[in-house]
C-alpha cells in the first residue's frame, strides 16, 4: 500500500471513530433528558447517588472552601443552607476570620471535641456555649504564653474576639498590661491572674 493510501486509510478511520463517538455522545445526551423527564413527572431523583454533587452542594463547598477570603455570609437568608456551608468551612482557619463570623455551635463544638486543651473544659463554666468556652480557653493560652515579639498578633487576636469573652482564669501574665486586657475585652467580667503563690479576683 502506498503512503497516500495508508494516509487516506487513515484519515477514514479517524473519521469513523470521531462520527462513532458523536452518535455515542448523542444518544447519552438524549438518554439522560428522558431519564430526567421521566423522574420530574414522577417527583423522583433523576441520577440518585451521593457520588455526585449538585449545583447547590457545589456552591456550598466552594463558598467554604474561600470562606477565609469572603467570611460574611450576611446575604444567605436560609438557614438550613447557610449551616451546610459552615459544616464545610475548615476547622483550622485562624480565629481572625471565624471569630466575628461564626456563631453556630456545632461548629465550635468539634473545635473544641479535636483539641487536647479542650478535653477537660465544660461548657457549662463558659456560658454553656461551645464558643465561649474555646475562645476564652484560647484567650488565656495566648496570653499565658505570650512572647514579646508576638504581641501585634496577640492585639489582631483579641480585637477579633473582643464581644466574646467574659471569664478569664491565667495563671501567669507577662508583656501585657491588665489594664490593657479591660480596654482590648470590653464583656471581661470575671478576671483570675496567679501571681507565684498568690491569686487575685476581680
Amino acid at each position: 500500500m502506498s503512503l497516500a493510501s495508508k494516509v487516506a486509510a487513515s484519515r477514514k478511520a479517524a473519521r469513523a471513530e470521531a462520527d462513532e463517538a458523536e452518535k455515542r455522545e448523542a444518544f447519552n445526551n438524549r438518554f439522560i433528558a428522558k431519564t430526567i423527564m421521566k423522574a420530574k413527572k414522577k417527583g423522583d431523583i433523576a441520577f440518585p447517588s451521593n457520588e455526585i454533587e449538585s449545583l447547590t452542594e457545589i456552591a456550598q463547598r466552594v463558598v467554604a472552601e474561600n470562606f477565609a477570603l469572603y467570611p460574611h455570609l450576611a446575604g444567605v437568608q436560609n438557614e438550613r443552607i447557610l449551616n451546610d456551608i459552615v459544616r464545610k468551612v475548615d476547622l483550622d482557619l485562624p480565629i481572625t476570620v471565624t471569630a466575628r463570623n461564626i456563631s453556630q455551635e456545632f461548629y465550635w463544638e468539634q473545635k473544641c471535641a479535636r483539641e487536647e486543651r479542650m478535653k477537660n473544659v465544660k461548657k457549662e463554666q463558659h456560658g454553656n456555649s461551645y464558643k465561649q468556652a474555646y475562645i476564652e480557653v484560647y484567650v488565656q493560652d495566648l496570653l499565658e504564653n505570650l512572647k514579646s515579639e508576638n504581641t501585634e498578633q496577640l492585639l489582631k487576636d483579641l480585637d477579633a474576639v473582643r464581644y466574646e469573652v467574659f471569664s478569664l482564669k491565667i495563671t501567669e501574665l507577662q508583656h501585657f498590661k491588665i489594664s490593657d486586657l479591660f480596654d482590648y475585652l470590653p464583656n471581661l467580667a470575671f478576671l483570675q491572674l496567679t501571681y507565684g503563690a498568690k491569686h487575685v479576683g476581680m
